[in-house]
Formats: structure tokens, sequence, C-alpha cells
């Protein structure tokens, strides 16, 4: 810890006028009780975390999971998979594609998503350098196991897409107020990021109208998919939070290579 005497002139000019000013002193009250809270949002956002009623579908999810493919669920895994802002390692298809397919006896646009939460399972150490994707990948799991949960009848893929198209068409309609919603949350979470759509949120704060470019078409049939319908007719797109995550590593311009 500093001693007062080893502060500089600036920095005891600044603790004068922040001891003399209440409206300073409540913002370093603040400050300080972001800071502190910090940790705990980083726990609360990890790329990991799963419902506390996970453990009791497990069986279940991973027979869906086994049924659903990379292809079924291209607006998810799409960005997940390609964006250098979730993954160190650049793209996972070309970083690990050759591996991948070698060890699974696939290729990576076959591949059942859970052959890729397998491998994630067997190489712990590669999500650190494609943390979006696993992220994305426990974004799935999450919505598969709520669904299982509701009491639902969920036996197939089918089941977990019965009214996607539906849900679809709401989040369009409310894609402003969705994306504010989010982006409200992303700035209150240091260092955190959306594995779907971060890039162009605030861009699409203000979205309105028909015309839907590629990316917000990913990221409107990404949330579509891990809500449910009963929320997004209610406005509550708190379901759609899960796609935030805090990533342990900050993306550099120099990514290793593999």
């Amino acid at each position: 810890m500093k001693t007062l005497s080893s502060l500089s002139l600036d920095e005891l000019q600044l603790m004068k006028e922040v001891l003399e000013k209440e409206e300073l002193q409540g913002e370093l009250n603040r400050l300080l009780e972001t800071k502190q809270a910090q940790p705990l949002l980083v726990e609360q956002y990890q790329s990991s975390r799963l419902p506390e009623f996970y453990q009791d579908y497990q069986e279940q999810c991973v027979k869906l999971l086994s049924e659903l493919s990379y292809f079924d669920l291209h607006f998810l895994m799409h960005t997940a998979r390609c964006s250098a802002g979730n993954n160190c390692g650049g793209d996972f298809r070309f970083s690990e594609g050759q591996n991948f397919s070698a060890e699974y006896h696939c290729y990576f646009t076959e591949a059942s998503i859970q052959l890729l939460d397998d491998y994630f399972s067997n190489h712990p150490e590669k999500i650190y350098y494609f943390e979006g994707l696993y992220n994305t990948i426990n974004y799935i799991k999450t919505f598969v196991s709520t669904m299982l949960n509701s009491g639902k009848n969920i036996e197939t893929p089918d089941d977990l897409l019965i009214d996607f198209k539906e849900k679809k068409q709401i989040v369009t309609k409310n894609i402003g107020n969705i994306s504010t919603h989010l982006l409200s949350l992303r700035n209150s979470v240091p260092n955190s990021r959306l594995c779907v759509g971060n890039q162009g949120l605030t861009r699409n704060v203000g979205k309105y109208g028909e015309t839907i470019t590629g990316p917000q078409e990913r990221f409107i049939s990404s949330i579509a998919f891990g809500s449910t319908l009963e929320k997004l007719k209610e406005e509550n797109y708190e379901e759609a939070e899960r796609l935030l995550f805090v990533p342990r590593c900050k993306i550099l311009k120099n990514r290793p290579n593999f």
C-alpha cells in the first residue's frame, strides 16, 4: 500500500479534492463497490455456468445434443466459431479442424453438438483458446435442460424447435428493446461480451423495420432458440443473458499460432 509521502503532487491534490467534496466522495464509494463486485460478476458470468437442475436432465440432454448438428444450429455456431473476439485461437474449424475430425471421425459441419461438447470435456486446455464456442455450447445446453425441466414433452430436436418461427418473429419485432437490455447488461459487467452478436449490438439498439442483415439474422435466431416463447411474449429477456460471458483471455491482435 502506498504511503501519503509516496504520492505525487497530482495524487495528493486529487485526494484533497475528494475529501472536501461530498459529490466526489459518493463517486469514490460507487467505484469501490463496483470494483469489489467484479469478482462476483466474473463468477456469475463464467462460460461454464449451467442451471442447478442440469444434472437432473443430463442424460436426456446428451441424447438430444447427439441428434443436433452444427448445421441444425448454424445461426448459433457460425459466429461463435468464427469471431476472433470470441476465440483467441481464431476460427476453430481451421485451427483445430483436422485434429477434431481425426479424433471424432467426422467433418466439422456434420458434427453433433454433443461431439463438440465431448471435445472440450476431453481437452479442457482448449477452452481458453475457444471460449466463445464453448460458451455457445453451454448456452445450448442451458436451453435444452430448461425445456426438459419445464415439463413439456421433449423427445426429439424437432420438439425443441417447434415454436422457433414464432419466437423469431417476436425477437425481430423487439430487436431494439432486446439489444438495449443486453447492452445495459454488458456495460455493467466488466470485460464481458456476447458469444453471438457482440459486435453489432450497439447498432441493433436503434434497429427497426424488416430489412435484416446476415449477422442480425443469426443474432435474432440465437435469441429465439435460447428463449422460451412464454418469456418472450412477456418481454422478459433474461434467458438471452446467457449469451453473455467474461472471457478468461483478453483477445489480442497477435493471436497464438496453432
